[in-house]
């Protein structure tokens, strides 16, 4: 099952991928999971406390390197290389492996790491039970096609109409471009449940569907002032209840009933 975030920059894409992590792993933890940090901001291991050697961006970096030197290690074609190089990328652990897209030098390089990602991705899906995916904000990777094949799609919105706005972009573009994705829902982040009220009702106006919504929680806001990961929250965190009625809503998690 794949499952990637989208929305408005801002919104909580990053916070709400890594409690999504968190309720995999609690949930099933001897599933193969990886966590792909799409975003060429990459914050995603910083929230769930790891160290990244190197990028996506890095190593395609390197690899350019290396064929304008004509300098390829003995033994090895383009293609094998380049596989061997993504593997170097990718940081394995007992509880998941994460891939951090990272950007390359120079101008243009981003598009290219796009392209990469994509290649990476279709390669590395099936040796996984679970994939979540924290998307660059916008529509940037929809209309790459690097979402192709999501189960489920969940785009972040926040007290903002722009956020609404946003998310209605991304529905119609993955509806135009007949992209391979299962299920779009809408997610309120850091809202309350009188303001998730409201934006439930203009964003049904607007044809949107909503899964649920998380609540501000202080415990969150302790964390990131003193740079903490968020994997030092507790089960019964309101965030991470908040997530995992959300995850049940759309059938990432079975209901404990």
């Amino acid at each position: 099952m794949i499952i990637a975030f989208t929305g408005k920059g801002g919104t909580g894409k990053t916070l709400l991928a890594a409690l999504t992590v968190l309720e995999l792993l609690d949930r099933h933890p001897d599933a193969d999971l990886l966590v792909v940090d799409a975003d060429p901001d990459a914050n995603m291991p910083d929230v769930l406390g790891v160290e990244v050697d190197t990028t996506l961006g890095e190593v395609r970096e390197h690899f350019k390197r290396e064929i304008e030197g004509g300098e390829l290690p003995p033994g090895f074609d383009k293609q094998a290389y380049m596989e061997y190089l993504v593997m170097t990328a990718l940081q394995e652990s007992d509880d998941y492996d994460l891939l951090v897209m990272g950007r390359s030098e120079g101008k243009g390089c981003y598009c290219a790491v796009n392209h990469w990602l994509r290649r990476v991705m279709r390669e590395l899906l099936p040796n996984y039970d679970y994939v979540v995916m924290d998307c660059e904000a916008g529509l940037e990777h929809i209309s790459r096609g690097i979402i192709e094949g999501v189960d489920t799609v969940l785009t972040v919105v926040d007290h903002s109409y722009k956020a609404l706005r946003t998310a209605v972009r991304i529905s119609r573009l993955i509806d135009e471009l007949e992209s391979d994705v299962g299920e779009m829902w809408v997610v309120a982040n850091r809202v309350t449940e009188g303001e998730y009220a409201v934006i439930r009702e203009k964003g049904e106006e607007l044809g949107l569907r909503f899964a649920g919504f998380v609540r501000p929680d202080d415990e969150v806001v302790r964390l990131e002032l003193h740079g903490r990961p968020l994997t030092e929250l507790p089960p019964d965190a309101k965030v991470r209840r908040d997530m995992r009625a959300v995850l049940t809503r759309v059938g990432v998690l079975l209901s404990d009933g």
